[in-house]
């Protein structure tokens, strides 16, 4: 039995010992309690690697010691330019693409990629149809097609 609340997935599990009073526990917490085997400690937090609050894969999941960390998480990203520049190198991609590409090469979540790409974005010529496209070395902004 799941639900979802918040954007967490909840799973029913009355006898887990971080489940709430009416058995119900996030299941990305209790997937961290089974990888560390051992139930999660007041003040720890979940953290979703890519930011999908839904996506409980273990590899996606990072255990972290409070809220002032979690906060510092989302924060600790400092990507240039000239690294942007290197993951687009002389091609011209989707913005997802650079997403997937930031989020593998520097293990930030989605939500940190967005906002280091806004950034950034003046720096390129954004052309939409559809789907934006990213050309490096460009100021401008445009929009083509409708």
């Amino acid at each position: 039995m799941t639900w979802i609340s918040g954007g967490y997935v909840y799973i029913y599990k009355p006898n887990h010992l971080n489940s709430n009073v009416r058995g119900w526990i996030s299941e990305s917490r209790y997937i961290m309690s089974n990888m560390i085997n051992r139930p999660l400690k007041k003040g720890e937090m979940v953290h979703h690697r890519n930011g999908i609050k839904t996506d409980n894969r273990p590899e996606n999941l990072k255990l972290l010691k409070g809220t002032s960390v979690h906060n510092k998480e989302h924060r600790k990203y400092k990507i240039s330019y000239d690294d942007i520049k290197e993951l687009i190198g002389n091609d011209v991609i989707y913005l997802t693409e650079l997403q997937s590409k930031i989020m593998d090469k520097f293990g930030c979540c989605c939500n940190n990629v967005n906002k280091i790409i806004a950034e950034h974005m003046d720096k390129f010529k954004v052309w939409r149809r559809g789907k934006y496209k990213l050309f490096k070395n460009k100021v401008e902004v445009g929009c083509y097609g409708g």
